[in-house]
């Protein structure tokens, strides 16, 4: 007695085209290319270069244009003056030592 898996097999011989396999397939492949057009994305995403850094000039004029237009009140923006002028009194920090 043959296979039950045989018998299928010979049923079908008659049907050269089995659309569940072929609908399987197309999704399997459909989803390998999902999957390598994100890892490519998040790869060029990676590699980006970082935004330059705000310099406190920068900071602070932006506050000043938050508490001319009254968002913050003048005691949160001479706090914040002061940070940032402590900030910009400070060396940038010296790159390391290659080795």
């Amino acid at each position: 007695m043959p296979h039950p898996s045989f018998r299928l097999l010979v049923a079908n011989a008659g049907n050269p085209l089995n659309w569940e396999l072929l609908g399987a397939g197309l999704a399997l492949a459909g989803l390998i290319i999902l999957g390598a057009l994100t890892i490519y994305w998040v790869g060029r995403w990676l590699k980006q270069p970082p935004p330059p850094p705000i310099r406190p000039e920068q900071q602070l004029s932006q506050y000043r244009t938050l508490y001319d237009s009254g968002e913050i009140t003048k005691e949160e923006f001479d706090s914040i003056r002061i940070q940032l002028e402590k900030k910009a009194s400070l060396p940038p920090p010296s790159p390391p030592d290659p080795k």
